[in-house]
């Protein structure tokens, strides 16, 4: 799959993903691999410091400190998307290839946990309690969770207003990431 993807875009992050899988597996290489190794440069690009896709609602950040790797990953979301889950407005965090802050991933489709692992409460939001119901966003959400993102290799911003989907609980949910220097 990474060998395909490479071949197709040698200039991208698919490239540094299939040769960092490359030196690190110890399997057999399949015929279909063989095949696109020699269109795929020996080396890919190195990760981008700033990423920000305001049509996908996400950015991130990848910076150094004390030599060590941080990379913040803040999602908002597409107004309408209904297979999501309800943490419009997290963020995942890590730090020397650690994960601090995350949301808790997910199983396969049929397992009784599925639902229960899409939770706000079980991803890194503030969610209100002592409710009678469990407070959740609307799914789908009416409008869109729109990041306003700009960062570089030393500095860091994301703002993203939440309430839209939030409006039975909070009069205004504004979520701010901010770090001026790495």
């Amino acid at each position: 799959f990474l060998a395909r993807l490479a071949s197709l875009m040698p200039e991208s992050m698919w490239t540094t993903m299939y040769r960092e899988k490359q030196a690190h597996a110890r399997t057999e290489v399949s015929p279909e691999e063989i095949m696109f190794d020699e269109q795929i440069p020996a080396k890919g690009p190195a990760p981008s410091s700033f990423v920000y896709l305001p049509e996908m609602r996400l950015a991130s950040s990848r910076r150094m400190h004390d030599g060590k790797t941080v990379k913040l990953l803040v999602l908002g979301n597409r107004g309408g998307a209904g297979h999501t889950h309800e943490d419009k407005g997290s963020f995942v965090l890590e730090y020397a290839n650690c994960t601090i802050a995350m949301d808790p991933g997910i199983c396969r489709y049929d397992h009784p946990l599925t639902p229960v692992l899409k939770y706000a409460h079980r991803h890194n939001m503030l969610v209100p309690v002592g409710l009678e119901e469990r407070a959740r966003p609307d799914n789908p959400m009416a409008g869109h969770v729109d990041i306003d993102a700009s960062g570089d290799g030393d500095c860091f911003h994301a703002k993203m207003d939440c309430t839209k989907g939030w409006v039975k609980y909070y009069r205004r949910w504004i979520r701010e990431y901010e770090s001026p220097s790495a």
